[in-house]
């Protein structure tokens, strides 16, 4: 299997956990190469699956390439303008060929964003290329290439960098989830009001006796803005089995970690970062650690 660097220019930010302003870290879901206004290569032979635009304004383009040990495996070339993406969704493309040139969309200097998902989880794109013969800082000798190296996993208590993707990336599944979740706007048109834990800022609709879903900022404000009801957290609502994306996750005001947490039943239960990632990156939101919230007992894992 043939691999090749994406494109030229040094590692100018790895991957994995950084500082930004302040106190704040995140994740860092890829690495970013100095490639300035360079050509922008495909990585592995493979099928051109989307091309999107973040809520940022960085447009993306996603590749499939053929499974690896039965794994999925994806890679994504970010910042790129979208008049110079090369290629179009659905499209055949091989190891090399130049699918567009680095860009600025969505950031301030042109550089080009470079992410490996397997089975749809980042991982470091550098070792996983070095494992494939691919040196992207550096080229050791052949003989002294590293073996595959295990996949990693994403550190517990870091937020990975927010992207949004477009309707176009949604599986059978979750449309039949977003549904759902207009069976709970439908909800919200008839009874005319919304719930919202005492203190934070995402809207629920109840879904029968025992479900409840969030509703977006889009999807409230349709609605005309009805009336809000703020629950406490032990409030027999916070119980309710949730069939959407929670609206939002808690942390801890001054708490360095950045440890998120969802509200469930019976308590509250922390979510690793890569469960943050998989729920769609739902807004965070700091509560003083006199709130209730912090009163409830931790459950889960």
């Amino acid at each position: 299997m043939t691999w090749v660097r994406p494109a030229a220019g040094r590692i100018t930010s790895p991957y994995g956990p950084r500082k930004l302003a302040g106190s704040v870290s995140n994740h860092h879901d890829g690495l970013d190469l100095g490639s300035k206004r360079g050509p922008v290569h495909a990585a592995r032979d493979g099928v051109v699956r989307s091309i999107w635009q973040t809520s940022k304004g960085a447009w993306v383009l996603d590749i499939r390439h053929p499974d690896e040990g039965g794994r999925q495996v994806r890679t994504r070339y970010i910042h790129m303008y979208r008049d110079e993406i090369a290629v179009a969704v659905g499209k055949r493309v091989t190891a090399g060929q130049q699918v567009g040139r680095s860009g600025a969309s969505g950031t301030s200097a042109a550089h080009l964003h470079f992410e490996v998902l397997v089975d749809g989880r980042p991982v470091d794109p550098a070792p996983f290329l070095a494992a494939r013969g691919v040196y992207l800082d550096g080229a050791p000798v052949a003989d002294s290439r590293p073996s595959p190296a295990p996949i990693p996993t994403t550190p517990t208590g870091v937020l990975p960098v927010p992207i949004t993707e477009d309707d176009d990336m949604f599986s059978d599944t979750d449309r039949k989830l977003l549904e759902q979740v207009r069976a709970g706007v439908d909800h919200l048109k008839a009874r005319g009001y919304a719930y919202k834990l005492d203190g934070g800022r995402a809207f629920f609709a109840g879904v029968g006796t025992s479900a409840r879903i969030w509703l977006d900022g889009a999807a409230h404000a349709a609605m005309g803005s009805p009336r809000v009801i703020p629950l406490p957290p032990d409030d027999p609502f916070w119980a309710r089995t949730v069939i959407y994306t929670p609206g939002e996750l808690y942390r801890r005001q001054g708490d360095r970690t950045g440890a998120c947490y969802v509200l469930a039943s019976g308590g509250i239960r922390h979510v690793s970062a890569a469960e943050y990632a998989a729920m769609g990156r739902p807004g965070l939101v700091d509560l003083p650690g006199t709130h209730p919230l912090w009163a409830r007992p931790v459950v889960g894992g």
